[in-house]
């Protein structure tokens, strides 16, 4: 059968199969980066609020042994020096307390802004691969469902089911085969 206008080496399913595979390739490997990269941030958040709580407990309670033991040498020795010290371990503690809860709150909003950003990408993803798909709908729609093939016997232009071929047709000069 002779050539009528097909491609040489691709077919309308072919190309299609190709676009479908690739938005589902760039799908599957972005979903697995933000996946793994969502996995590192929470054990990264995980570790650093794990160490930080840890920190302000030890740092809480050897504050609180250290004002114990100061409260009572003051009690005892009535010395203002000491009583000015106490504040400025008081001020530290509480000092520190607010460094580490910043920190906290920094790298959760920071999170947010990641999280934020990467379902943006994933809703851009999906807006493309709707577009691609409707494409290929047009595309389907305006080859009144023909399909290219090509095998070891040749090419060949498969009509859709249940269409009948009546050949003896011209368009222009040019042989042709009417669908119905």
């Amino acid at each position: 059968m002779p050539n009528i206008g097909t491609s040489p080496n691709n077919s309308l399913s072919s190309l299609t199969a190709r676009i479908n595979a690739q938005a589902e390739a760039e799908r599957q490997a972005l979903e697995n980066q933000v996946e793994t990269e969502f996995k590192t941030l929470c054990a990264n958040l995980r570790a650093s609020a794990t160490n930080a709580f840890s920190t302000i407990e030890n740092d809480i309670q050897t504050a609180a042994a250290t004002t114990r033991e100061k409260t009572a040498a003051q009690i005892k020795l009535l010395n203002s020096g000491f009583m000015e010290r106490w504040l400025l371990c008081g001020l530290a503690s509480v000092a520190l307390f607010l460094i580490v809860t910043l920190a906290g709150m920094g790298m959760a909003f920071l999170a947010k802004h990641y999280l934020t950003s990467l379902r943006q990408d994933l809703d851009e993803l999906d807006n493309q691969k709707a577009a691609l798909e409707a494409t290929i709908q047009q595309l389907h729609s305006q080859t009144w469902g023909l399909t290219l093939i090509e095998d070891d016997n040749g090419k060949f232009i498969v009509p859709p089911p249940k269409t009948k071929l009546k050949t003896g047709w011209k368009v222009g000069d040019r042989p042709a085969i009417k669908m119905e």
